[in-house]
């Protein structure tokens, strides 16, 4: 799947939906529009590896959402200024067979030599199954001579027979510059679909074979089932609590610490395994997803029709859709909130930011010029 998003990061809330809603194994984005300064933990989504190529300077880059159930690794990352970025990823399917699939993104200013390099660099992957999903700001409506001989040339087919960008003065002028480009058409069927993230339709394609079959998702958990809180206390009693003022170490005071309550906790709350539903978003409730699907049913019958009226219909329901979508996740926060558990709600909070944090001991303060490593500065 691909979609030309024109900045990620504002229309991330968004994009996320888009990833619920579709439930892709690889989403390639196309504009990213990111810097070196945006972490991957401010756009990534739960369950998916992601892979960018930015440009240095401002607009374009290209980023591609992987399943993290599919063994995935990047094999060429390249950024032109002025010409084009392009990102290639290895997809292992089985033990015997792989996928190749890269990401690219030309501006429309890009000069001729752009498409030279494009080719010289993916050709060395051309011996096994390939798929180029993005944006090349080539008209394929109207193939140009120059890039048709090159496709040929390279045994890659345009799987997308459809416009990906319409005038919105006028529902039946498109263009095609989204692409799908594979030299396996045959084993591809493929889709164009509306949505509300830029003025870009998102563009698809289903793989015809055997699925790689998913892992689980599992999660450890303490399990409180059997949990006897005061027989819990008692053996918190038995141990002999002040031989930490014993200690002149701060870390081993730390290690007995340690030691002695996860012992005891793991007798009372051992940890358990359990599978966990497959979430992007708690706050996408199912009645998105049929709003959604109905905006998809307009769009396709006012491009059908030709109709102005359809389209203003359709319009209107986007509109509905992105204010729903917004709401609903302002009213699963208002929720959190209202239940008091400050707890649960930071979880929620620290879950849809993708953030981990971690504590560690202070190894080394400064003072004003002066470094030390002392421990005992601990007790201080």
């Amino acid at each position: 799947m691909h979609v030309n998003i024109r900045s990620l990061l504002p229309k991330f809330v968004l994009f996320t939906a888009v990833a619920h809603s579709a439930n892709p194994d690889v989403l390639a984005v196309s504009e990213s529009w990111l810097r070196k300064a945006t972490k991957n933990s401010e756009i990534s989504i739960p369950n998916y590896n992601i892979f960018r190529q930015d440009r240095t300077a401002k607009g374009g880059g290209v980023a591609v959402y992987c399943r993290d159930s599919l063994q995935s690794n990047v094999i060429l990352s390249r950024s032109i200024p002025k010409q084009f970025e392009l990102l290639i990823l290895k997809i292992t399917l089985s033990r015997n067979k792989s996928l190749t699939v890269a990401a690219c993104y030309r501006p429309p200013s890009a000069p001729s030599c752009a498409l030279d390099t494009i080719c010289e660099l993916i050709a060395p992957h051309l011996a096994s199954e390939f798929v180029l999903l993005g944006d090349l700001n080539w008209d394929m409506l109207n193939t140009p001579a120059v890039l048709q001989s090159k496709l040929d040339a390279l045994n890659l087919t345009k799987i997308i027979k459809e416009p990906t960008r319409y005038n919105p003065k006028s529902v039946n002028k498109g263009t095609l510059i989204d692409v799908i480009l594979t030299n396996w058409p045959s084993k591809y069927t493929s889709a164009v679909f509306n949505q509300d993230l830029s003025d870009y339709c998102l563009i698809a394609c289903i793989r015809y074979g055997s699925a790689v079959k998913r892992p689980p998702l599992i999660t450890v958990i303490r399990s409180l089932k059997h949990f006897c809180e005061q027989a819990f206390l008692i053996d918190l009693a038995r141990v002999s609590w002040k031989d930490i003022d014993l200690i002149p170490s701060v870390e081993d005071a730390w290690s007995f610490f340690k030691m002695n309550f996860l012992t005891i906790l793991d007798k009372h709350a051992p940890f358990k395994k359990c599978r966990t539903k497959n979430r992007y978003s708690p706050s996408f409730v199912p009645d998105l997803t049929a709003l959604d699907q109905h905006k998809n049913i307009l769009w396709r019958t006012a491009i059908a029709l030709n109709s102005p009226r359809d389209m203003q219909l359709f319009r209107e329901v986007r509109n509905q859709y992105t204010q729903s979508v917004r709401k609903a996740k302002a009213r699963f926060f208002r929720q959190k909130f209202a239940s008091c558990n400050s707890k649960k709600f930071w979880d929620t909070v620290k879950s849809m930011e993708n953030k981990s944090t971690s504590f560690q001991l202070l190894t080394a303060l400064r003072l004003g010029n002066t470094v030390t490593t002392d421990k005992s500065i601990s007790w201080a």
